[in-house]
């Protein structure tokens, strides 16, 4: 994991988010201690979103309208 100070974050900002982007994880330093951690964003993917991706398989009733409850 790479370090950068808080004045190399003001001043490097772009590059540094370069790193982030390319998975790069970067400690911040304010007068030698850890304030705070820059990681990359978990990607998801798009097959995943609104569907069952990895799960287990749908019965082919899922879609079928079920029985109404009876109060």
């Amino acid at each position: 994991m790479k370090t950068a100070t808080a004045r190399e974050l003001k001043h490097g900002l772009s590059a540094i988010l370069d790193l982030v982007e390319h998975g790069e994880s970067i400690c911040i330093k304010r007068h030698g201690h850890v304030i705070a951690r820059l990681v990359p964003e978990k990607k998801v993917s798009r097959s995943f979103i609104g569907g069952n991706a990895g799960g287990p398989p749908l019965p082919d009733t899922f879609n079928e309208p079920t029985e109404e409850p009876q109060w």
